[in-house]
């Protein structure tokens, strides 16, 4: 006899439950949700009749850097403490919620009020420039470094966020 293949069928592979860990939570690092934010000074900006110039003078470069709500609480409280009287800068200030805090002493007391939360130094840089602007000096804040010697703005036209 003639010996005759047959053919098998191959096995079916049966499928197997295999737990599978779950995927380990992603940690986003906090400057990534925070971004750091830095604030230049520009020193040679006309100060108006409210701020000190000399005071201006030995104030940092910049502010920064750091969180966007931190940073604006450094220039206001920098410019507070460089008003000749603190009452009239704390008076250009508008209370928010969840910002930093802001003091001044004056009328025999000690004053402080929140600024509102900042998420971003677009932000930052038009609430500094309303205060400027409220205060009578020149856009002193801005985004980037100030090159010496710095230009006041009636020699070009300002953009938000630009130094004068």
């Amino acid at each position: 006899p003639v010996p005759v293949l047959v053919p098998v069928p191959a096995p079916v592979p049966v499928p197997v439950l295999v737990p599978v860990p779950a995927p380990a939570p992603v940690l986003v690092p906090f400057w990534v949700l925070c971004p750091l934010v830095c604030v230049y000074l520009n020193k040679f900006g006309k100060v108006g009749p409210h701020l000190d110039q000399q005071r201006i003078q030995q104030l940092p470069d910049h502010f920064g850097p750091g969180g966007a709500s931190s940073v604006l609480q450094q220039c206001v409280q920098a410019f507070v403490d460089s008003a000749y009287h603190q009452a009239t800068a704390f008076g250009c200030l508008r209370s928010g919620q969840g910002g930093g805090i802001i003091s001044a002493y004056f009328d025999q007391q000690q004053h402080t009020l929140t600024l509102p939360t900042v998420s971003s130094v677009t932000y930052a840089l038009r609430f500094l420039e309303k205060l400027c602007h409220s205060l009578q000096c020149d856009p002193l804040f801005c985004s980037q470094p100030v090159a010496r010697g710095g230009v006041h703005s009636e020699s070009r036209a300002h953009t938000p966020g630009e130094c004068s």
